[in-house]
Parts: C-alpha cells; structure tokens; sequence
C-alpha cells in the first residue's frame, strides 16, 4: 500500500522509524538515570568500605582498600558513571529529537532524521535507535515523477 501512495505522489512519514527511534530515545535517557543510580550506589559501598579498613584486625588503611583514587574528594566510579550518564542523556535527547524529524510528511526532513538517528544510534550502542534511523532512511526514498508527466512538461514549456 505504501508503494502505491508513493507511486501517486503521496508523501508518508516514516511511523515505524519514529517509534523505534523514540523508544530508544526514552530508553537512553531512562538508562542514564540508572547509571547514575548504580554509581552513587557503588560510591557509598565502596566509601563504606574505606572507612571501616581501620578497623579491620591487621589491614591498615593504606594498605588495598585505599587503592580506588578520590578526583577532588569524590570518588571515581561517581565521576566516571555521572560522565556516561550526561552522554547518554545528550544522545537519548537527539534520538528523540531525530525520531519527531522522522515524524514529518517532507521526505527530506524525514531523511536527514534518519541520518540523525543512525549517528546518535551507533555513538550511543543503541540498537533501536540503529533500526529506527535505518527505517526512516529507506522510508523516506525520493518520489520519481513519471516520464509521461515530466515530457508533456517538457511540452507544455516549449509552447
């Protein structure tokens, strides 16, 4: 049905490439939120555990447990999973930004989102996000005119 509509002139939006490509926009942002969960989570256990190293029978403070470095007094697991957090919300929001461009009725535009979502896909591991660039690219294929129309054109300019 879709080729027909596209045989007739008709423009379509790329649907499945904007669901794909927003739902692995949410669920970027979702798994940054997560990432900084899980690091404040290691953050305390790992802090928890660098407190109580004194009063462990024969294990000196400096001794293994002190090993994980503090950057400006704050650990480094909290540092690095903020770091990916940000990334990952940054490429959560251009997925959702490139899945509404997808969402429109201009074959350009649903293109140049395609190309958005497939670069913020590969950048962010995010396989839906993948798939749904690569729809909205095939999806959004120039409609040809048909040469009976383009040569009675051609005909009518010269006269």
């Amino acid at each position: 049905m879709q080729s027909s509509l596209k045989k007739r002139g008709i423009r379509m939006k790329s649907t499945v490439g904007f669901v794909l490509a927003l739902i692995g926009g949410i669920f970027s942002i979702l798994g940054s939120i997560g990432i900084v969960m899980q690091s404040l989570v290691w953050s305390m256990v790992l802090g928890t555990v660098r407190d109580n190293a004194g009063e462990m029978e024969g294990v000196t403070v400096d001794q293994g447990v002190r090993s994980f470095p503090l950057i400006f007094g704050i650990s480094f697991p909290l540092i690095f999973g903020i770091a990916i957090a940000v990334w990952m919300l940054i490429m959560g929001i251009l997925a959702i930004v490139a899945a509404v461009k997808m969402n429109k009725d201009d074959d350009v535009v649903v293109k140049h989102g395609g190309i958005v979502a497939l670069i913020v896909g590969i950048l962010a591991c995010n396989l839906l996000t993948i798939i749904g660039g690569v729809m909205g690219i095939v999806q959004s294929k120039e409609v040809e005119q048909p040469k009976v129309a383009q040569s009675s054109a051609k005909q009518n300019v010269q006269k």
